[in-house]
């Protein structure tokens, strides 16, 4: 899935510095942000049909009954956390490399 997804953000890249020109890299950053949001709304669905996302608290007890080892209480709010800190991260982080700098690598 990720090879796919490169592939296709690769080709995308080709085609958004034909048809947008200068503005190719703000395209770019917007492709690369909606997939992270994609999958996290993917996501949120997916547990959505599994369990009740409704409450924090019902969330936590349910997820803490599938797997008790893994997944309990806080170190499942943790892991969130980790996750969405850990995307916030590269999102800066590439804005910072793609759109602030004006010599991004060519393909």
């Amino acid at each position: 899935m990720v090879a796919h997804l490169a592939l296709t953000l690769i080709g995308l890249m080709i085609v958004f510095r034909i048809v947008f020109g200068k503005y190719a890299k703000w395209a770019i950053f917007t492709i690369v942000v909606l997939m992270i949001l994609l999958n996290d709304v993917s996501l949120f669905f997916v547990s959505n049909s599994y369990y009740q996302v409704q409450s924090l608290n019902t969330f936590i007890a349910q997820v803490s009954q599938y797997k008790p080892e893994i997944f309990e209480g806080n170190a499942l709010v943790l892991m969130l956390l980790l996750a969405l800190t850990s995307q916030l991260i590269f999102i800066f982080s590439f804005f910072k490399q793609i759109i602030l700098k004006q010599n991004y690598a060519k393909i």
